[in-house]
């Protein structure tokens, strides 16, 4: 419950990974966030990069001349390999806990309630935490393609009881060696206000819950809209405790499509220049009620990632 609603939260329901991928909605978790994909011209200015990131390591927009295959996710899309290539898996120890977006060779962004207890301000252990990088099935993974972690940072406001300020830093061990499956997402280097992205879609990746409340194995994305605060606050009362702290925004459609649990810490990205560019993290979404499980008829809150921007280049490595 928040403020008197059900809410769900992205994240932590941890479940063991099947060895298929049942049909269902995109996930996300308990405040649950989801997203989908569908990349869509824009007219706003261009982005600078941070000062020290190399843009020329960071994601260009993908293409490819096979036709997207429909996943059984409702609303979604199979990932290929390279798809999504800065979208990782975090495990504690060998459960799936979330998702998480390469920001450099060391550090993974996410969702700070991702990287903590069970409803507290408490950091995880990072000797609990496993990454998969450059997959796309769960089922396929080995220890070629996790890193270990040695840190995981909270931002210092983060408040676990009001869901404001969710994000957090994941510094890995050795370095990720980039390739073509492999790579960061961009980081603007401006805070361009989010109204400009009203209406504007985003693309989002995941293994969440289906309908069925299992873990697809398949990674699976989405294109979903940014919507105004406004219209969010009036489908969606229990956000507005969050969007008043003005570091969050509203994305989603009301028609089944979207993200749910375990879709938390993933990130909402954006084309410009022909690069992908990270604005949002998976955080909360309204709950079916009296059920664990996300509604994807309503929209997800985001935490604005343009708003710690500072934060974030002074503590990534």
């Amino acid at each position: 419950m928040f403020n008197g609603k059900d809410v769900c939260r992205q994240r932590r329901r941890r479940v063991s990974v099947e060895t298929e991928a049942p049909a269902g909605v995109f996930g996300s978790e308990s405040v649950v966030v989801t997203e989908r994909s569908r990349v869509v011209s824009t007219t706003t200015s261009q982005p600078e990069s941070l000062e020290e990131y190399d843009e020329n390591e960071c994601a260009t927009a993908y293409s490819s001349s096979e036709p997207a295959v429909q996943s059984r996710i409702i609303g979604g899309v199979s990932a290929k390999s390279g798809e999504i290539p800065w979208h990782v898996a975090i495990f504690v120890e060998d459960q799936y806990q979330c998702g998480g977006s390469i920001i450099s060779s060391r550090s993974i962004l996410t969702a700070a309630h991702c990287l903590t207890k069970e409803n507290t301000n408490e950091t995880l252990e990072a000797d609990l935490l496993r990454v998969y990088i450059g997959i796309v099935n769960l089922a396929n993974k080995d220890d070629h393609f996790y890193h270990t972690a040695s840190s995981a940072m909270l931002h210092p406001d983060y408040n676990s009881a009001q869901h404001t300020t969710d994000i957090g830093i994941l510094q890995l061990s050795r370095d990720i060696i980039f390739n073509n499956f492999i790579k960061p997402v961009c980081l603007y280097g401006n805070t361009t206000d989010i109204s400009a992205f009203y209406n504007r879609y985003g693309k989002v990746a995941g293994w969440g819950l289906n309908r069925n409340g299992v873990v697809a194995n398949v990674l699976n994305y989405l294109d979903m809209p940014v919507v105004s605060q406004k219209k969010c606050s009036q489908t969606n009362v229990q956000y507005n405790t969050v969007l008043a702290y003005g570091e969050s925004f509203c994305a989603g459609h009301s028609d089944g499509n979207s993200v749910c649990n375990g879709d938390s810490g993933g990130g909402l990205v954006f084309t410009d220049n022909y690069r992908f560019y990270l604005r949002g993290i998976v955080s909360i979404s309204a709950q079916k009620r009296n059920q664990l499980m996300c509604d994807p008829n309503r929209y997800s809150v985001f935490t604005d990632v343009s708003k710690f921007l500072k934060w974030i280049r002074q503590n990534m490595v």
